[in-house]
C-alpha cells in the first residue's frame, strides 16, 4: 500500500518549498557542521574510515576463502563482542559446548551432535560437531576465540569424517590473530578495528556495521569484497532500471544527488536519496560502491551506506535522528575519508 504521507510530501509540499525558496537556516548548518567536529578514525577491513566520534563497531562478519580453485576451501568469522574478558569468554564457550551436546542425532542412536571439544590454547577452543541432526557425513568445526577484548567464533564445514584438515586450519588462524590497540596502525590483514586477521586466505569477503550512541536509528555499514568483479549494472544503473514495485515498497524516495565520486582512491559512485513524512521526519538510504579494473585486497570492491530510518514500534520511531542536512554533512566527510591502511597488502 502506498505510504499517503510520502505521496502528500513528495507530491504537494516539496514543489511548494523549492518555489518560496525553502533551505537549512544558519542556526541548522551550524548544528551540522558540529556533527562532524568531533571524528574517531576506525580500521575496517583494509581501510580506514573517520566517523562521528558517538560512532561505535556494532558487529562485523568476514568469509575467508583459501585457494581459487574448485577444490577451495572457506572459513566464516562472526564478531560476537567486542568488549569481552577472560571470564565472558569461558562463559560463552561453555554455553556453546553444552547447548550443542543436549542435541541428540536423529539418525545416530544415543549420540550428541557435539563430537569433541579441542583447547587449541588459554583463550582458544575448537568444538566439533555434527552440522545437522539428519546427516552422518555433514561436520562443522568451530573456533571460538577471545583475542585482547575481542569474541570470535570461526567455523570450517566438511563432509569428511577425518577432523585433521578443518583443525588444522582453525588451529592456524587462531595464531594469525592479533590484537592492535590503535586503529589507525599499519599492518597487513583484514581488521575489525583492533582485531586483525593476518591470514594466508586468497579472497575476503566482509561486512562491519557502526552504529550511533545518540542515533541509535542510524546504521553506518562498510563492506569489502577483494576479488569478486563489479556488479553490472552499477550503481546508479541499478537504481534507475525500471520494476520498481509502489505497490510493495511504497513510492520510490527521491534523489537528492548522484554521480560519479572517488572512493579509497578508485573510481565510484554515489547515490542520496531520500523520503519525506508531514510529521518532519526524513528517512534518509545513501550509498557508494567503488568501481575498479584489477579486483584485490587493495582496491576491492567497496560499498558504504548510511541508513537514517528509524526502527522499532512505531510510536518510537517518528522522531528524526538526523535531518537532510546533518546526514549529507557527515556523509561528505565520511566517504572522503575512506582510505587504504598503510602496509595493509
Amino acid at each position: 500500500m502506498i505510504d499517503r504521507r510520502v505521496w502528500l510530501q513528495s507530491t504537494v509540499l516539496a514543489p511548494l518549498c523549492a518555489l518560496i525558496a525553502c533551505g537549512p537556516s544558519e542556526k541548522e548548518r551550524v548544528l551540522a557542521s558540529r556533527l562532524v567536529a568531533n571524528m574517531t578514525t576506525h580500521a575496517v577491513g583494509r581501510h580506514l574510515i573517520d566517523l562521528p566520534a558517538d560512532f561505535e563497531m556494532g558487529d562485523g562478519r568476514v568469509e575467508l576463502t583459501y585457494g581459487l580453485t574448485a577444490e577451495f576451501t572457506t572459513v566464516e568469522v562472526s564478531i560476537e563482542s567486542f568488549v569481552a574478558t577472560a571470564e565472558s569468554f569461558e562463559a560463552f564457550v561453555r554455553k556453546r559446548a553444552s547447548g550443542i551436546a543436549s542435541r541428540m542425532h536423529l539418525k545416530l542412536a544415543n549420540t550428541s551432535m557435539l563430537i569433541e571439544t579441542v583447547r587449541v590454547s588459554p583463550t582458544a577452543a575448537i568444538l566439533r560437531r555434527y552440522r545437522d541432526s539428519l546427516t552422518t557425513k555433514s561436520f562443522r568445526s568451530e573456533l571460538i576465540a577471545l583475542v585482547g577484548r575481542v569474541l570470535l567464533t570461526c567455523w570450517q564445514d566438511s563432509y569428511s569424517e577425518a577432523p585433521t584438515p578443518a583443525i588444522q586450519r582453525l588451529t592456524l588462524l587462531s595464531t594469525q590473530l592479533a590484537s592492535i590497540e590503535s586503529e589507525a596502525a599499519g599492518g597487513k590483514g583484514f581488521r575489525f578495528g583492533e582485531l586483525v586477521i593476518a591470514g594466508d586466505h586468497d579472497q575476503e569477503n566482509g561486512d562491519v556495521f557502526f552504529r550511533s550512541n545518540s542515533a541509535p536509528g542510524v546504521v553506518i555499514e562498510f563492506h569489502a569484497d577483494a576479488i569478486s568483479p563489479d556488479p553490472s549494472p552499477s550503481l546508479l544503473g541499478r537504481w534507475h532500471e525500471p520494476g520498481w514495485n509502489a505497490a510493495l515498497s511504497g513510492p520510490k524516495p527521491s534523489v537528492v544527488r548522484e554521480g560519479p565520486i572517488t572512493l579509497a582512491g578508485m573510481r565510484g559512485e554515489e547515490l542520496l536519496t531520500k523520503a519525506s513524512y508531514l510529521e518532519g521526519r526524513v528517512d534518509m538510504k545513501i550509498w557508494a560502491e567503488s568501481k575498479r579494473p584489477t579486483p584485490g585486497f587493495a582496491t576491492p570492491l567497496l560499498k558504504i551506506e548510511i541508513d537514517t530510518v528509524p526502527r522499532g514500534p512505531k510510536e518510537e520511531a517518528l522522531p528524526a535522528v538526523w535531518s537532510e542536512l546533518d546526514t549529507t554533512t557527515i556523509w561528505d566527510v565520511v566517504v572522503k575519508s575512506v582510505r587504504l591502511r598503510p602496509g595493509a597488502v
